[in-house]
């Protein structure tokens, strides 16, 4: 597969190229998958990249700048990937999914709205926590 950007780093790692499967996004090692595309399309370095710099970091001490140098990249990229366990990107998902606003809450803030419309959305979120733990101030705000 001559045209496989893999078979380089396959090469390198001293494993046959035949071992590519015929896309071209895996390679096995005794059994072992090698690595896989759990990659950014626009990622600045390859997997393999990532594991050396970490390895020349960690363990054969060469300096960030160095590295940043030869990998042209910056020094905080190369510090990003030497701290970190795995060489595959982190998931892009949010962190926390968006709470769901339930219809007593809705209706509540709305009530309260009514009740004392002078009261801003963060003494609304104080005074409706006690029913409602998940009452924040951005919860507030959405109810119109």
């Amino acid at each position: 597969m001559p045209g496989c950007p893999w078979e380089r780093i396959l090469k390198r790692q001293g494993l046959p190229a035949n071992r590519i499967d015929k896309k071209g996004c895996s390679g096995i090692e005794s059994g072992k998958v090698l690595y896989s595309m759990r990659q950014h399309k626009n990622a600045a370095l390859m997997i393999a990249q990532r594991r050396e710099i970490k390895r020349f970091h960690q363990q054969e001490k060469k300096a960030v700048s160095q590295l940043a140098h030869t990998y042209q990249v910056s020094e905080a990229t190369i510090r990003k990937w030497s701290k970190r366990e795995s060489p595959f990107d982190l998931p892009s998902r949010a962190h926390q999914l968006p709470q769901v606003i339930t219809e007593p809450y809705r209706q509540a803030v709305l009530d309260y709205r009514k009740d004392q419309p002078h009261h801003g959305p963060i003494r609304i979120d104080d005074q409706l926590k006690q029913d409602y733990p998940f009452a924040n101030r951005g919860t507030v705000l959405k109810q119109r």
